[in-house]
């Protein structure tokens, strides 16, 4: 499953949420975390970290890599193993809020 990492909130949205307008989604301000034509999204650690302008999205394979993220103040948004998002970091629903 792909996902989406919304830049201003730090929330993920599932790619079949989105499935048909990914040019679109990304121009709301979504960044594609996994990477053009990369549905796997079961096979990674998704982290994220607050900056000064928003969110910023990163994803990893590695175990240790994730401890290392972890240590220098990334957060956990999704394990790798699953496709599940822990209700926190889940978008429900797209909000178009620049018409």
């Amino acid at each position: 499953m792909k996902f989406y990492g919304n830049k201003k909130t730090g929330k993920l949205l599932k790619g079949h949420m989105a499935h048909g307008v990914g040019k679109e989604i990304q121009l709301l301000g979504y960044e594609d975390i996994l990477g053009k034509n990369n549905y796997q999204g079961q096979s990674y650690y998704i982290i994220r970290r607050k900056t000064e302008h928003g969110y910023v999205f990163k994803k990893t394979t590695s175990k240790v890599k994730l401890k290392f993220y972890l240590q220098i103040g990334w957060e956990l948004v999704k394990d790798k193993g699953t496709n599940q998002v822990p209700d926190d970091y889940f978008q429900q629903e797209v909000i178009i809020d620049n018409l």
